[in-house]
């Protein structure tokens, strides 16, 4: 992989699954090869075609977002068309989603060489966290918030930690060595939580 801001040069590819929708296309999950670049992401029909089926031009892009149709699926969106890319891990999924998201116009404003360090994702089956640093589990252990706490941001659930004095050591070590976490709630996100 090439790491050069020339437009013909490799960022990253690889075989994912993909699902398109537009006027003409149906819902068929298909294996694809793909190829990211500076400017574009190509989509071949496998790694040894000479040339791409269809090529996304990256300045196109509305939306570059994960989403719940499967368990490691990006949406990418442009005006006319929506790619769906299910990919086999976490650490896949956000090295896609981060290589794209940083070359497009809605990544413009990030901050450079930005590492996504923690993912924290909700379990709708078991009403649990996945991935959180053991100190706030504790927290959210012993403050106990319901679905609806969740449910409404970051804001209700640091006034109840905050209520307990013995947790503040806790929550004060996380919020400055965690610049955001992404938290996925059932319908509902947790966009950032910044260090204050």
């Amino acid at each position: 992989m090439a790491s050069s801001s020339d437009s013909t040069s490799t960022i990253r590819s690889g075989y994912v699954v993909l699902k398109t929708k537009g006027v003409f296309t149906s819902w068929i999950w298909k294996r694809k090869w793909l190829v990211l670049k500076q400017e574009t992401l190509e989509i071949r029909k496998s790694q040894n075609s000479s040339r791409p089926q269809s090529i996304i031009k990256l300045k196109e892009l509305k939306t570059v977002e994960r989403t719940d149709l499967k368990p490691c699926c990006v949406l990418l969106e442009t005006k006319n068309k929506r790619y769906f890319l299910d990919l086999k891990t976490d650490n896949e999924l956000y090295g896609w989603q981060d290589d794209i998201y940083n070359r497009s116009p809605l990544g413009a404003s990030l901050p450079f060489n930005f590492v996504h360090n923690k993912h924290v994702g909700f379990d709708s089956l078991s009403g649990n966290f996945t991935g959180l640093p053991e100190e706030w589990s504790k927290v959210l252990s012993i403050t106990s918030p319901s679905r609806e706490d969740y449910a409404k941001g970051p804001e209700p659930i640091l006034a109840l930690c905050n209520k307990n004095k013995t947790l503040a050591p806790a929550i004060d070590s996380k919020r400055s060595s965690l610049v955001s976490f992404s938290v996925s709630c059932q319908s509902s996100h947790i966009d950032k939580l910044n260090s204050e």
